[in-house]
């Protein structure tokens, strides 16, 4: 047996029950393209792309037979064949990535409640309006932008967490 029939093999296992139509529809290839593929000719890279995208095949499977059929299982059947080191080292990565997702999320809460500080710090329109305040098209009373983030940023606990007090 030729390693052409054996991806031949695999191949029209990877396709199933599926009519060359179906398969021309998935892949973007006419029919008859693929009846001549599924037969014995050699497809295009296109076609192989486009038929592991669409049915959820291993390219790495198709092409040399190894590893699972389905990409559904790649995470499976890598972390089963990784060695301890590749785990930890994997371990380590995600985890750095996880602090740095959660430092950027505390610099967005601070940010959001600064701006919060801030727009409750507008102090009422008849006292602003005497302060050079002005309007703007939907009504709203604003202040000095400094004055406003200067007050916010005073209001604002350094360091200190609710449930330590």
């Amino acid at each position: 047996m030729t390693s052409t029939s054996a991806f031949h093999e695999r191949l029209n296992k990877a396709a199933g029950e599926n009519s060359y139509r179906q398969l021309g529809k998935i892949t973007d290839t006419h029919p008859e393209t693929v009846r001549r593929y599924m037969q014995g000719q050699a497809p295009s890279a296109s076609f192989i792309t486009n038929l592991c995208g669409a049915l959820g095949i291993s390219g790495q499977w198709l092409l040399s037979g190894q590893g699972p059929m389905h990409t559904k299982d790649l995470t499976t059947h890598a972390l089963k064949s990784a060695d301890p080191n590749e785990l930890m080292g994997a371990v380590a990565n995600i985890l750095t990535q996880l602090i740095e997702r959660v430092d950027r999320l505390e610099r967005l809460v601070a940010h959001v409640e600064t701006r919060l500080n801030v727009s409750s710090s507008i102090e009422p329109r008849s006292t602003m309006e005497h302060e050079g305040s002005r309007r703007d098209g939907a009504g709203r009373t604003h202040g000095s932008s400094a004055e406003r983030i200067s007050g916010a940023v005073a209001k604002r606990p350094s360091g200190v967490d609710e449930d330590d007090t």
